[in-house]
Parts: structure tokens; sequence; C-alpha cells
């Protein structure tokens, strides 16, 4: 009996220590390179702005390429590359770090725009002497010059960058 004890214990051990050598494998496995919050291997940019990326994953020892005048890059932290847009258009970033994994980030430029769409129209006519026939009828030809009407609208497209605007 004392003799089966030692052998399951014996196995046992052998057991326990093959579990905890292989668990350590898995915790020294590096993950893959990769960018915090980024889909598809491509982000948005809009001129004018700033942005930028914090790496994760790889073994922590990174550099960066661009070949695009459109974009400058700089690696502002040991994981953090910051961009400043300088024209528009598209633009790739090769990440690499020491052990050779690498990232390809595809980069879109663009200005900045807003479009309001009309959902109603309306002048106000205001004139001392006036009947509500003569008001009614300026009101009816100032509405018909407005060029946009409703359900048409304004794309504003902001081609100088954000703007500072000062509260006092």
């Amino acid at each position: 009996m004392n003799r089966k004890i030692n052998s399951i214990l014996c196995s046992l051990v052998i057991l326990f220590s093959t579990f905890g050598w292989t668990s350590c494998d898995k915790d020294s496995a590096v993950e893959p390179l990769s960018l915090h919050q980024i889909e598809n291997n491509a982000t948005k940019l809009y001129y004018g702005s700033k942005g930028g990326v914090t790496i994760i994953g790889g073994n922590g020892i990174y550099s960066f390429s661009c070949e695009s005048s459109l974009l400058k890059v700089e690696m502002t932290q040991s994981n953090y590359i910051s961009f400043e847009p300088l024209g528009v258009g598209n633009a790739t970033i090769t990440i690499k770090d020491s052990s050779g994994d690498s990232y390809i980030l595809n980069v879109t430029v663009a200005y900045k725009s807003e479009k309001i769409i009309m959902s109603k129209l309306d002048a106000t006519v205001v004139g001392d002497n006036m009947t509500v026939g003569n008001q009614k009828e300026l009101k009816e030809k100032v509405l018909a010059t407005i060029p946009v009407k409703v359900g048409g609208g304004y794309k504003f497209v902001y081609t100088e960058g954000e703007e500072q605007y000062e509260t006092k």
C-alpha cells in the first residue's frame, strides 16, 4: 500500500510539474503587434487637427516608417506615435518591433465638413405703412429668391484646419 501511495504521489508531482512548465511557456508568449482602438488597420484624420495611436503587443521595442509627405509623424513615447496632417489624401505607416513583427496602418486625411439641411424657410417683413397684403406679397418674393429649398442644404468644407476661438 505504501508503494501505491508513493507511485500516486510521484505521478501527481510529474503531472503538476508538467502543467507548471506548460503554463510558463504560455505566459512568455508575445501578443501580436496591434494598435489600441484601431480596426481594420485604418484610421481617418482631419486636416488641421492632430492625432495618434498607442502601440500594444509586440516585444515593446518599436520603430516606424512613413514615406508620405502628407503626415508629420513622430514617436512621442515608447509606445505612442503622433500624427499631424500636412495635406489631404492617403498615407501608409509601417510599425515594427525589434523581433520583426510589423503592422501596416492606412491613414486617410480629409477636410472636415459639415452638412446643414433646410427643414423650413421663413422670412419676416417689417415696414411702416405696409398693408398685410403688401407684407405677404413681399415675403413671398423674398422666399422665392432663396437658392436652397426645403430638403436641400449647404455643405461647409473647412480647408484651413481647425479654427481657434476666443471666449470672453
